[in-house]
């Protein structure tokens, strides 16, 4: 089983964050659950392909949230 509470807190707590790494994770803590979760899994195995398999879908299902969240992330 999947700890995504564990993985969200490795990802989003840092004292050490400059001014754009806190509005970035801000946006971050944002985003829908599902989203959220597609987006951890995807930075702890490292490749579409990898979160793919972790969640039974294919790597384009995974790249199109990525996708999602970097827009997300980069509008200002």
């Amino acid at each position: 089983m999947i700890d995504f509470d564990q993985i969200e807190v490795e990802y989003l707590m840092d004292r050490n964050d400059d001014d754009r790494m806190r509005e970035i994770k801000e946006k971050i803590k944002n985003l829908s659950e599902p989203v959220k979760r597609i987006f951890f899994l995807y930075c702890d195995e490292g490749s579409y392909m990898a979160t793919a398999r972790v969640l039974h879908c294919s790597p384009t299902t995974v790249k199109k949230y990525i996708d999602k969240v970097r827009k997300i992330v980069n509008d200002n």
